[in-house]
């Protein structure tokens, strides 16, 4: 039957769309684009498999689109596009502009326009359903906006990319769109904008000429030589950023090596040296830095006097000195020193957001052939970071070194949806992944530390100084280390010759002040989590640990100093090897998470559902294309849906979420795997997959169940387990 014939649009390359399609201006530094709906041309100007089906047709067994004149909102337009949900699932309707190549453009900003109109029938007490519409953006296809919910009328969406292209995911259901339209221009058209090398040849003359609140901007290219290395911003108020993104302006700071003298040459060929009391309204952004490198191994001690000068050797890629600059969408790679070969810090405030360190090296670059601490990012003397949504990848630190990913002595750090993977030595390493030192104060929330090694503590080490670490002529002063461990997945991390007795391979702590909870700590070789002298007497609580937690705490009370296990400072031996509690922490649980696919070297920790599961965006075409994301269902549901703490935040997750947060990195984050709808009563009993009465979980029935569930019945469910509300894609 010809009307069953199913339109279905596979995603269309940007670079491979006719240029003449669409396109209404032909001035390169302005794009316009419209479609009112009256052809087919969203069939072909949308990409990522959205399905067009026929109006009159019997609807397809998935969200579909549809063009109908039944909701048209003027009498000129007659046609627009219908979206219908499918099983919960919105209809999509997904763009990327320029629909011609965009890789001669540079930053672009600009808007998308349309109609919206949609059932607001806002009595509950009606069975129809009210219509529903979204949309996310994101300038580079991978980083993807939460999903901001419109009402009926005109609607008009600002678009901004650093990359030259602006992705822009329209979902909705019972929801009706025309006249759309779209215009873009390039950003450096703007007066307050000097470009290199059109208006000055160098990056450091530019950055000399500027005033506060205006833009460095650099075109693609690689920069590299006096003026474009060990770059001064002089503690301006400005933006230095690359035109079209990170991959495609580089600063090179490579130098040929010199040969063998006595003394041996300083060498100092860095990317920025950040040193005159910068804030965060000086922004570096969309650079790539390669090939940094500071030569020595001497850093003050922290009870010495610092004297600031560029030839510490620390910061490689960015060395921020007392300063606090904004960092951003930035790669920084190959670069190698003795501290923070990516990023160092000295007493620094830095934000660092959406930015990738990887392949750096620290340690063995002076005469004395130190450890090196923290090939990705290292930080010290009172530093506070916030770190969100960064990836610090395959970095390496030298023999006995601390933190080959990330180092923090004696400072704070503030940590978000960030991924520490692959991290190693060459030689002794503790805190593959994470190091937190003595005197420090760390959250990791919703971050996923993953295949590392290390000797003790691949995943993440945290401690207190030890006796033995303390010389006679420093004050007895022991600061406190703290550590708060979050929605995080700690896993596939791996010792290796392991030197202190049982160390830990997920999670490690000696002396320090450790949370973890509503985390998920498995794969780990060949132990999850070991913690010495904790504080607290329940240091692990809601999380899924393999094999159980408390474990291996318990084969320390077979040991003595005469086993190379040594007293805190300030405390007896007698104190330190008390019997340690066994008491079993609340929450936790010790049953496979069901990730999607845990098998390395490509992982993805999201947790399997039956009812939706975030499978993260793809690249779906050959010019890189990057589809938005989707959900999809799974024959098996995780254990560690709706078990983290009940007493945290949940609102984050979509619906259905089981009203309780669930563990590791996504939990309460939009990509949390969704929950089984609840039952009040179901004929064959309470089985695996059926809520019990206890809605609570407090081991209870009674009349606070009921001031739950009527909790849930307010905010979208009835009966049983029936969406009443717009469901949160």
């Amino acid at each position: 039957m010809n009307y069953l014939k199913l339109l279905l649009v596979i995603a269309v390359s940007v670079a491979l769309v006719s240029p003449g399609l669409s396109v209404e201006n032909n001035d390169p530094w302005e794009y316009t684009y419209t479609d009112n709906f009256e052809t087919d041309k969203a069939v072909d100007d949308s990409y990522d498999h959205s399905v067009f089906w026929p109006e009159a047709a019997f609807p397809p067994a998935e969200p579909y689109l549809v063009y109908t004149s039944i909701y048209h909102t003027d009498s000129v337009n007659q046609r627009g596009v219908l979206f219908n949900d499918f099983k919960g699932k919105l209809a999509h309707l997904n763009y990327c502009f320029p629909l011609v190549s965009a890789q001669n453009a540079d930053a672009v900003k600009g808007y998308i326009e349309f109609d919206l109109k949609m059932e607001d029938n806002n009595d509950d007490s009606q069975v129809s359903r009210r219509g529903y519409f979204c949309y996310s953006v994101s300038s580079d296809g991978h980083q993807w906006t939460k999903p901001a919910a419109l009402k009926s009328g005109h609607q008009k969406l600002e678009l901004y990319s650093d990359e030259g292209t602006c992705y822009i995911s329209l979902r909705g259901r019972d929801a009706f769109i025309d006249n759309l339209s779209v215009a873009l221009k390039v950003e450096h058209d703007e007066p307050d904008v000097i470009n290199v090398p059109e208006d000055y040849p160098t990056i450091q003359q530019a950055v000399d000429a500027a005033q506060d609140g205006q833009t460095v901007q650099i075109a693609p290219g690689t920069y590299s030589g006096q003026g474009n290395v060990n770059i001064d911003l002089l503690g301006k108020a400005i933006t230095v950023r690359g035109a079209k993104g990170p991959r495609a302006t580089v600063i090179d700071c490579s130098v040929i090596m010199p040969a063998v003298e006595d003394p041996p040459q300083k060498i100092i060929s860095r990317g920025f040296y950040v040193h005159q009391g910068e804030r965060r309204d000086t922004v570096i952004r969309n650079l790539t830095i390669e090939n940094g490198f500071v030569s020595g191994s001497e850093i003050p001690e922290d009870d010495m006097r610092w004297n600031l000068s560029p030839e510490h050797p620390i910061g490689a890629g960015i060395y921020c000195e007392f300063a606090s600059p904004t960092i951003k969408n930035c790669i920084i790679t190959d670069c190698r020193t003795e501290m923070g070969a990516g990023i160092g810090c000295v007493g620094a405030h830095p934000d660092i957001s959406f930015s990738r360190v990887h392949d750096c090296n620290a340690g063995g670059f002076g005469p004395c052939e130190s450890g090196g601490f923290g090939a990705g990012i290292g930080f010290i003397r009172h530093s506070s970071l916030n770190i969100t949504n960064c990836r610090v990848v395959r970095n390496s630190a030298y023999y006995n070194s601390k933190g080959a990913g990330l180092y923090c002595r004696r400072s704070r750090a503030k940590i978000y949806g960030s991924t520490f993977s692959s991290n190693s030595a060459d030689g002794n390493l503790l805190g593959g992944g994470v190091y937190c030192g003595t005197g420090s104060e760390m959250m990791l929330k919703n971050c996923v530390v993953s295949n590392n090694l290390a000797n003790c503590g691949a995943g993440i080490f945290a401690h207190r100084r030890l006796a033995s670490e303390v010389s006679a002529l420093e004050a007895p002063v022991f600061p406190r280390t703290s550590i708060r461990v979050e929605n995080c997945t700690v896993a596939n991390n791996r010792l290796v010759n392991p030197m202190p007795i049982y160390p830990g391979a997920g999670i490690h702590a000696r002396a320090a002040d450790i949370k973890v909870s509503s985390s998920i700590v498995w794969y780990n070789s060949p132990t999850q989590i070991v913690i010495y002298k904790s504080p607290h007497k329940f240091p692990v609580t809601y999380s899924n640990v393999q094999g159980g937690y408390p474990t291996s705490e318990a084969v320390l009370d077979n040991y003595g100093p005469d086993d190379g296990l040594e007293p805190l400072a300030g405390d007896t031996t007698d104190d330190y090897y008390q019997q340690l509690s066994l008491v079993e922490c609340p929450g936790n649980i010790d049953k496979e998470p069901l990730f999607a696919d845990p098998v390395l070297p490509i992982v993805d920790y999201h947790l399997k559902s039956k009812t939706g599961r975030y499978v993260p965006g793809r690249v779906v075409s050959a010019s890189g294309n990057v589809s938005p994301g989707q959900w999809v269902k799974d024959d098996v549901h995780s254990p560690s849906i709706d078990s983290g703490n009940p007493f945290m935040p949940f609102k984050e997750e979509p619906m259905p979420n089981g009203f309780r947060l669930n563990m590791g990195a996504y939990g309460n984050t939009n990509q949390a795997s969704k929950s089984m709808p609840w039952h009040i009563l179901e004929k064959g009993g309470f089985g695996e997959d059926i809520r019990s009465p206890d809605i609570n979980k407090d081991g209870i029935i009674d009349y606070e169940d009921i001031v739950k569930m009527a909790e849930q019945w307010l905010q979208g469910f009835k009966g049983y387990g029936i969406q009443t509300h717009p469901p949160q894609d």
